[in-house]
């Protein structure tokens, strides 16, 4: 979860002639209780309605919004005989969409801060780039005197998830292949390589890509994949998929599309010497680690890879 905040740059009201009208609206760019934006509110009539725009988010386009959080103060001029103002309605304008929700506590001639949490389902971070807007709605004075209403600032808090891929394969494990100790191993024998692929929050269930990069002087003996196991997770949570794995070109699809866990496991054959790496990549997590191999002849006698014996073995 991640929470960015933001004020509003412009701030407008709707003209009405049967509403009071704002002055100093400017001064609820910022909540320094000293600058307020004030109108005088007749018995039976209700202010023009504030408009707030322009809070430039930079939301990931592809981010999951959940609640929109509207933080917000009013209050009313201590005189003898003050109006009475409900809580006004706090309208979040997603483009053609609106959220909306009543604010809460009357009037009253403290000042208060007050937050309004709207839930808010579908919505993505660019829709929230591209057009948002928060408009502030009172109800009538019901007091038969007249008298001056109060606003001190709007300011949001968006509560968002961006989606999360992780691909590892077996860097926790100590026996890793590094550059300094990588496998050694004769032409003509063979290895295991493994990709992990984690969809950790469910976010984006569009299927993703994963390419090897294995290097000249390996070829694809076999692959498989690993088991699909729910675990703890439910059956909203996880989409049923099937792995696919082109190997002419080593591109693996993988299963996950909700929360959940999927593997692929090759076995390679080394067919000439040399030192090389193997990787994988995927444009929303970037690159694992290079996982080195060192071929030697045919004939080498090669030490026990201890990376394949504390590796997990699939079923």
């Amino acid at each position: 979860m991640t929470i960015q905040v933001r004020y509003p740059k412009v701030i407008t009201q709707e003209e009405n002639s049967n509403k009071s009208e704002w002055v100093d609206l400017n001064n609820v760019r910022i909540d320094d209780w000293d600058e307020l934006a004030s109108t005088v509110v007749k018995s039976n009539e209700a202010p023009q309605v504030i408009c707030t725009g322009n809070f430039d988010f930079n939301i990931p386009g592809d981010a999951k919004v959940s609640e929109i959080i509207v933080e917000h103060d009013f209050h009313k001029d201590s005189s003898e005989n003050p109006i009475k103002m409900d809580p006004p309605m706090i309208k979040a304008v997603i483009g053609d969409n609106e959220f909306e929700k009543e604010s809460f506590v009357h009037a009253d001639v403290y000042p208060a801060d007050r937050s309004v949490k709207i839930t808010v389902d579908d919505i993505r971070g660019e829709d929230i780039n591209n057009d948002f807007a928060v408009k502030v709605e009172f109800p009538k004075n019901t007091s038969e005197n007249d008298g001056i209403l109060y606003f001190d600032y709007v300011r949001v808090k968006l509560v968002f998830e961006v989606k999360r891929y992780l691909i590892t394969s077996g860097e926790t494990n100590n026996y890793f292949p590094t550059k300094e100790k990588p496998i050694k191993m004769a032409v003509g024998e063979e290895l295991r390589y493994s990709i992990y692929f984690r969809n950790v929050n469910g976010i984006s269930k569009e299927p993703q890509k994963v390419k090897i990069n294995v290097p000249e002087g390996f070829e694809l003996v076999k692959y498989y994949f690993k088991p699909k196991k729910v675990n703890k997770l439910s059956e909203k949570d996880v989409e049923v998929a099937e792995d696919i794995f082109d190997e002419k070109n080593y591109v693996w699809i993988p299963s996950a599309r909700g929360k959940g866990t999927s593997g692929l496991r090759l076995i390679l054959k080394a067919t000439r010497e040399g030192f090389s790496h193997i990787n994988a990549y995927t444009k929303n997590y970037g690159v694992t680690s290079n996982f080195y191999v060192e071929v030697h002849p045919e004939g080498f006698e090669s030490p026990v890879n201890m990376f394949d014996e504390t590796s997990n073995v699939w079923a």
